[in-house]
């Protein structure tokens, strides 16, 4: 079979979430010696188009990946991440529009998109679900799935045990849907019964007019209990990922919807427990294992949850990282019969 010529679309270059699967597919390309073209095109750049390819060369990925300023190439496939507007320029045919926002007011598109596209794409089954009322009836039978899938650097850790306390990580957007209140709120309660062995770590954007986070953190009195970290570079992630596990910590994840939770995901590669409130998306990461789920009106059993996870980490590290190699398997299967 000949080379694929593959374009990838977003429309803004700003080293976010999207920006991650697209170089995570190039890292699964080059793994598994596809024979593949893989472009990029950036409507607009957002600050993030140098430090996109910066990451392409620092990882290695030059011969997979070209980042290109204009489309003058007839591509056999076309993935397009909530960016209709590549539909005036292409052929809609050869064109899959991916649905990847769990903002439902960014999802209006999907009402105005041709009916002889070549498919709509989610990140999962549930998420399907969820958005088939949103697409017109000539298109609801060419929605189908393609989950994400992550990369990481190998997770061998090399740094010793230096907190006397167990970090709790979350990183992401800190906003109303991301719910990290609850968060804190299962924290405290675990420290007052435990007695004071957990530290909180928050790594992303906060959206100040919808979180005011130092009054939060205030608010349950835990401003020295908890590094906040501003959004870190996908290498630094990792770097804070490595850090986390070498300290036996959990990744918690209290948001209320997710179309999949790729930093949940990342988490899980890196062999580290999770504790995730009990949404679909997140349910599907774990396999429905409701060890590592909680709910909003059990603090309780919730901190009971996480005591069980420190307490048999190793266990739980074990059965996460095997929950995160059928993810893996997944997305390439799913990825294969796509592109062919």
């Amino acid at each position: 079979m000949g080379i694929k010529r593959v374009l990838s679309v977003y429309k803004w270059a700003t080293m976010g979430g999207v920006e991650r699967v697209l170089l995570n597919r190039a890292h699964a390309i080059q793994e598994a010696d596809l024979n593949i073209q893989y472009d990029v095109f950036f409507f607009h750049d957002s600050g993030g188009k140098e430090k996109f390819r910066e990451y392409i060369t620092n990882n290695g990925l030059d011969s997979i990946v070209n980042v290109v300023e204009v489309i003058n190439q007839d591509y056999d496939v076309i993935f397009s991440i909530d960016t209709p507007e590549i539909l005036d320029i292409v052929d809609a045919s050869k064109t899959f529009i991916e649905c990847h926002t769990s903002y439902e007011k960014n999802r209006t598109y999907l009402k105005t998109l041709p009916s002889n596209i070549r498919g709509i794409l989610v990140p999962s089954e549930h998420f399907k679900q969820s958005i088939i009322s949103e697409v017109n009836l000539d298109l609801k039978s060419k929605v189908r799935v393609l989950s994400n899938n992550v990369y990481t650097q190998s997770n061998s850790t090399q740094h010793s045990k230096i907190y006397m306390k167990t970090p709790i990580l979350y990183v992401g957007r800190i906003d109303r849907l991301k719910n990290v209140e609850d968060i804190l709120k299962i924290f405290v309660q675990y420290n007052e019964i435990h007695g004071d062995q957990l530290i909180l770590i928050l790594a992303g954007n906060v959206i100040e007019h919808e979180i005011d986070l130092e009054t939060l953190l205030m608010k349950y009195g835990i401003q020295d209990r908890t590094i906040y970290l501003p959004p870190l570079n996908f290498d630094k992630v990792w770097d804070l990922l490595k850090f986390v596990k070498s300290q036996r910590g959990v990744f918690m994840s209290a948001s209320l919807h997710e179309s999949f939770g790729l930093s949940v995901a990342e988490a899980m590669a890196f062999e580290i427990p999770v504790l995730l409130f009990n949404n679909v998306a997140h349910s599907n990461l774990v396999k429905h294992n409701d060890e590592f789920l909680f709910d909003r009106n059990s603090k309780e059993k919730t901190v009971g949850k996480l005591f069980n996870i420190i307490e048999n980490y190793e266990v739980s590290s074990g059965i996460v990282e095997k929950y995160s190699l059928m993810l893996q398997d997944e997305f390439m299967i799913e990825f294969k019969k796509i592109i062919s």
